[in-house]
């Protein structure tokens, strides 16, 4: 049997077994997941042509889009990871080499969410949480106007539109379309569907000691660079093995998630756990590992935990912090390993420390070519910057680092607030404990996601997902903000009026009485103190 033919027959069966474990009220939308999935395949795998390939797909995921059930966003969070971006499509243009390289992530992104995107764009503005999307805005120019240091200015031009495309368009058009609880959980459940797709395909592929997807990609680097470990091929299905471990594990919280709210039977939740699991384990990569341990970890405090507990998990996150610079720093024979990843990843930090110093502000663009580095190429003959924070800064210096940092921070913080607002966990609604949980879980995939690319390199699908959790965030946050104070202002209102009233009866007591503080009110007066959540309500 072809190859090509078993690829998609195996990618068939990992979705017929997605359907089957997702829950049944959403399985209209599953399908429609799936479906993409299978398609996707279907196309990579059979046709060789490459300009065939993308046209194909294309008009299967505009025709997909208008047919979902809840819309081409969400199943843009479900699908968007169907195929490894490493395969990809130069876009021809009369004098020039080629006008755009494509990949499914960006193909995805402009048939997908292309229409919502020009949809909100001309909508209001929320008030709240504006300051991440500028941010992330400037962090897209800055990074592409960067890029003329050692960029033609056609390529320059190609910069700024893949991270406007990758970046800001997922990121804008997620946070503005989920505009209601409803649209944050259907957004979750659909990347649970994508992350079951991944650990099936992952599973799979440890089973049979067979990466399929990678031979789709232009480059069989990806196939050198998957090697044994703990008995398995390390997979990645079609993300890189560390990204895939983290979302393994923030597929398993989900499915937790869901079995608290009696929506996924008992014996299916075992099931989608395990293929989650072993899937994370079956990567091999300690890095994923980590930040599936601090999601894990994050989630556990900021759910369960009080406010006193969640204090102290963040001075024990600086500590740790703290305590690794100082091994970093010290060179502690601690730090040896037996695949010497771990020493390598130190000195990276130590040899970048000495770049900084000389280009704090704005980094350098031939990193690769300095002296300082050459000690840190390895046997491929490439210096491997496996620390995203060491990435940026190198390149775009403190400026470029502090721009996505913060968008993060922000997205952080605002959760962070709304979480300290929310009623004690034992006084809560049914309602109100789903939101405390989906808002623990975007915070501790966050969390995850930042301890993940401290370990690896800032490429392929791992900037994608950071935004993507990042939109999500924002947009919940935006949800318990307006309901909050929906509920703040007719208290508010409520409070004023009847002080209001009170003051009125004792005027006119007073006025019979004939006493000398007898005054005419004023018209519907608000006196008195205002209850303490109104403090916060904005007068127009």
């Amino acid at each position: 049997m072809s190859p090509n033919l078993v690829a998609v027959v195996l990618t068939s069966f990992a979705a017929c077994v997605v359907l089957a474990l997702m829950p049944k009220q959403d399985r209209s939308f599953t399908i429609a997941v799936c479906a993409t999935w299978i398609i996707a395949a279907a196309i990579a795998f059979f046709l060789s042509d490459a300009a065939l390939v993308f046209i194909a797909l294309f008009i299967g995921l505009a025709i997909l889009g208008a047919l979902s059930p809840r819309g081409a966003v969400f199943l843009y969070l479900g699908a968007v990871a169907a195929l490894p971006v490493g395969m990809t499509y130069q876009v021809p243009m009369v004098g020039l080499n080629y006008l755009i390289s494509l990949d499914y992530a960006k193909l995805a992104t402009i048939v997908l969410l292309g229409p919502a995107f020009l949809k909100a764009a001309f909508t209001q503005a929320p008030a709240s949480l504006r300051s991440v999307g500028n941010l992330l805005l400037f962090f897209v120019l800055f990074t592409g106007v960067m890029s003329f240091r050692d960029l033609p200015f056609t390529s320059v031009l190609r910069t700024i539109f893949d991270l406007f495309v990758l970046i800001y368009v997922p990121f804008f058009t997620i946070s503005r379309t989920l505009q209601t609880q409803k649209d944050i959980e259907w957004a979750l459940r659909a990347m649970l569907a994508s992350f079951l797709m991944m650990s099936m395909i992952g599973a799979i592929s440890a089973l049979r000691s067979w990466n399929y997807y990678a031979s789709l990609e232009d480059v069989t680097s990806g196939k050198a660079y998957f090697d044994m470990r703990n008995g398995f091929v390390r997979v990645g299905a079609t993300v890189i093995p560390a990204l895939l471990a983290l979302l393994s594990a923030a597929g398993i919280l989900q499915v937790f998630m869901l079995r608290a709210e009696k929506k996924l039977s008992p014996l299916y939740a075992y099931a989608a756990i395990a293929i989650l699991g072993f899937a994370c384990f079956a990567t091999g990569t300690r890095g994923g590992w980590m930040a599936a341990i601090a999601c894990f970890g994050g989630y556990a405090v900021l759910y369960y935990g009080s406010a006193a507990m969640r204090r102290l998990a963040y001075v024990a996150a600086f500590i740790c912090v703290i305590v690794g610079f100082n091994l970093v720093f010290s060179n502690s024979e601690v730090l040896n390993d037996e695949y010497g990843t771990v020493n390598y990843r130190a000195e990276l930090i130590r040899t970048s420390m000495a770049q900084i110093q000389e280009r704090p502000l704005f980094g350098s663009s031939d990193i690769f070519n300095l002296p300082r580095f050459q000690h840190l190429r390895q046997g491929e003959g490439i210096i491997d910057l496996v620390n995203a924070y060491i990435q940026i800064v190198l390149f775009y210096g403190l400026v470029g680092l502090g721009s996505l940092v913060g968008a993060h921070a922000l997205g952080a913080l605002g959760g962070l607030k709304e979480l300290k607002l929310m009623p004690d966990r034992k006084a809560m609604t049914l309602a109100q404990a789903g939101q405390r949980r989906t808002l623990a879980f975007l915070l501790a995939f966050q969390g995850g996601y930042l301890v993940l690319i401290a370990t690896i390199s800032y490429v392929a699908q791992v900037p994608h997902y950071g935004y993507f959790i990042l939109a999500v965030l924002v947009a919940q946050v935006r949800v318990l903000k307006r309901q909050r104070l929906s509920v703040e202002e007719p208290a508010m209102t409520d409070a004023g009026w009847d002080e209001a009233n009170l003051d009125e009866d004792r005027v006119e007591k007073d006025e019979a009485r004939g006493g000398d503080n007898a005054v005419i009110p004023a018209h519907k007066p608000q006196t008195g103190p205002v209850p303490y959540g109104a403090r916060f309500v904005r007068r127009q």
